[in-house]
């Protein structure tokens, strides 16, 4: 079965806790100026962890890009790009290299990184 694309998509992975905020005032001045849709997902508290999966996949799939913040090592954002690694989403990882997040960074993947450290 093929999940239909919606153009101008763009599905954003990031560490929820930590650096959600900064994309989502980012998104919100986009959304003035470009003909985009973002898409950012998080769990509330009272979410199922399975249900969350099942929401994150058919956005994810359904995007036209993809954009993933691997600065912290979060093992979500490593899940999310890995999704889109393989269904062949265009995709675009940022890594920070600002003084400040190098202690935050984990090692989740060596595939991942292996370029960037």
């Amino acid at each position: 079965m093929a999940i239909d694309q919606i153009p101008n998509q763009i599905f954003i992975g990031c560490p929820w806790h930590t650096i959600r905020h900064k994309y989502e005032v980012a998104i919100n001045r986009l959304n003035h100026k470009y003909p985009l849709s973002f898409v950012i997902i998080g769990r509330s508290p009272e979410q199922d962890a399975i249900d969350l999966l099942k929401i994150i996949k058919e956005k994810l799939l359904r995007s036209s890009t993809a954009i993933f913040d691997a600065t912290a090592g979060n093992p979500n954002v490593s899940l999310e790009f890995g999704l889109a690694e393989a269904s062949e989403i265009p995709r675009i990882l940022y890594i920070s290299r600002h003084g400040a997040t190098k202690q935050e960074k984990k090692q989740i993947a060596d595939v991942l990184f292996r370029d960037t450290l």
